[in-house]
């Protein structure tokens, strides 16, 4: 939510009254002033990377229960199932799958020539985009007399459903252009609106809307496929360390499936690359965090399967002994042939 607010509106002094009067206008009761601040943080990812760091602690809590080396394989393995879980439910959630940012001046609301100094930012997650507005500086004169001062600094956050449904802004249409005729009618200002408009049009080559929505649902049905498999891979490590080796590797692939069908959708060669323009340039946007993490746990997983599956290969006692399973005498004895 954005915050605007008159930056003098709550400038009160102690007055007659002294202690007891201040905030008070007589005879009403005390006045404090609403704290409206915008939304910085996603609060899904603030609270995923919280769990991590929580699980993580106490796994090194837990280490001195192991002796020597078993506590370093234990250590090890914590923070690689960790890292690729939170890898998979950060990005599921997040909205940094693409981003872009423009410092420019644009107009600020309607029937207005007024404009504001400000970095607009677009950031495209699976699920939605998240619109920002910060102004430079953030209070700003917003009327031709430079009377009225407000506090620029949005953070607006439009959704759309898996299905496409009509186009329109009907009550039959798509979620996204609904909330998109909800803030019209709240008066956000005229950037995020002109930014979230290229998202409502489903027309001819004019489809960014719908090519998003699609990569986010065939991304998000790989992700949660990913999720389950670490589950699963979680359980097989556990009872059965070479079952669970080769499901982690199927992590990766279907990962890095995920990435691939993402990057396929969204370069489209029928739709035009998204180019949103101002005054001072466009808005152009780039593979984002969320992305690359996605890419970057798949591969991990994929080199970690062929480096597990070659110490099993070479050294069975060993692999067998990282995981801390016990083994059979049929491996230790070949073990001690090679």
């Amino acid at each position: 939510m954005g915050s605007l607010r008159r930056y003098d509106d709550c400038n009160f002094t102690l007055g007659s009254g002294g202690f007891f009067g201040a905030f008070r206008n007589k005879p009403f009761p005390t006045y404090y002033c609403p704290q409206e601040t915008p939304v910085t943080q996603d609060k899904v990812e603030i609270g995923l990377a919280v769990a991590v760091i929580v699980l993580v602690i106490l796994g090194v809590l837990v280490s001195p229960a192991y002796r020597r080396w078993q506590r370093v394989y234990f250590l090890m393995k914590i923070l690689a199932t960790l890292f690729v879980g939170a890898a998979i439910l950060i990005s599921n959630f997040g909205y940094e799958w693409q981003t872009g940012s423009l410092h420019t001046k644009t107009p600020y609301r309607q029937f207005t020539a007024e404009e504001i100094n400000a970095t607009v930012g677009l950031h495209v997650g699976l699920r939605g985009i998240n619109i920002t507005l910060k102004g430079d500086p953030v209070h700003q004169a917003v009327d031709p007399r430079h009377e009225h001062v407000e506090r620029i600094d949005y953070n607006e956050r439009f959704g759309w459903g898996w299905q496409q449904h009509r186009i329109g802004f009907g009550p039959f249409s798509n979620e996204l252009n609904k909330e998109f005729r909800a803030a019209q009618w709240r008066g956000l200002p005229l950037p995020i609106l002109w930014v979230a408009e290229y998202f409502t049009l489903d027309a001819e080559n004019i489809l960014w809307g719908r090519m998003f929505r699609q990569a986010g649902f065939y991304t998000h049905i790989m992700l949660w496929t990913a999720f389950a498999l670490w589950l699963v891979a979680n359980f097989f490590f556990v009872a059965a360390p070479k079952a669970g080796t080769y499901v982690f590797g199927l992590i990766g692939i279907v990962l890095l499936t995920g990435n691939i069908i993402y990057a396929g959708v969204v370069k489209n060669s029928t739709v035009p690359p998204l180019k949103i323009p101002f005054e001072e340039g466009k808005l152009v946007l780039s593979y984002g965090w969320s992305f690359w993490l996605v890419l970057v746990a798949g591969l991990f997983c994929v080199v970690t399967c062929v480096v597990l599956l070659l110490i099993e290969f070479r050294w069975p006692l060993a692999f067998y002994t990282f995981f801390d399973v016990s083994v059979d005498d049929e491996i230790v004895g070949v073990e001690g042939k090679g």
